[in-house]
């Protein structure tokens, strides 16, 4: 479990950049000493973690350090491949084309992973092209879609 909780310590650094012992603590629902034996371990290990003290401080990874490491799973991996339908997606106005985005993540999944996840590709299929609303509702959606996208208030018209 410790090695789960440091990957995670070293994901949340890289995505949110600095964060407080207090924060990370929350986040990982463990004590604060926790986190700082952790930092310890981390620091051991080589990676570079530097902390700040003060008002604005907090724990940052040094230089915007980047591990390699995903910190994904093999159900989180098998998930990923459970793509909505190509009409989903262009109803969304995003990439039509799910194949190739299996492939690419495809070919980004560890060797140990990668057959177990093809084989999830391969057994599942969701159909939702049944799923599809009328064409005023489809507007609707492209509507709070693209307020989403600019991030814009919605206002309702009606």
């Amino acid at each position: 479990m410790r090695a789960d909780r440091l990957m995670s310590i070293m994901i949340l650094l890289q995505n949110r950049g600095k964060m407080t012992a207090k924060e990370l603590a929350n986040e990982l629902e463990v004590s604060n000493r926790t986190i700082l034996r952790d930092m310890d371990a981390l620091t051991n290990a080589g990676i570079p973690i530097v902390s700040q003290r003060g008002k604005e401080g907090g724990w940052h990874l040094l230089d915007n350090f980047r591990s390699k490491l995903s910190g994904l799973n093999i159900d989180d991996m098998k998930s990923l491949f459970l793509f909505p339908s190509g009409e989903l997606l262009e109803d969304l106005g995003l990439n039509n084309q799910p194949l190739d985005t299996r492939q690419k993540l495809l070919a980004a999944i560890p060797d140990t992973y990668r057959e177990e996840a093809q084989a999830m590709w391969e057994r599942i299929h969701i159909d939702s092209g049944t799923w599809r609303q009328s064409k005023e509702k489809k507007h609707a959606l492209n509507v709070v879609q693209q307020a989403v996208w600019d991030s814009k208030k919605a206002e309702n018209s009606l």
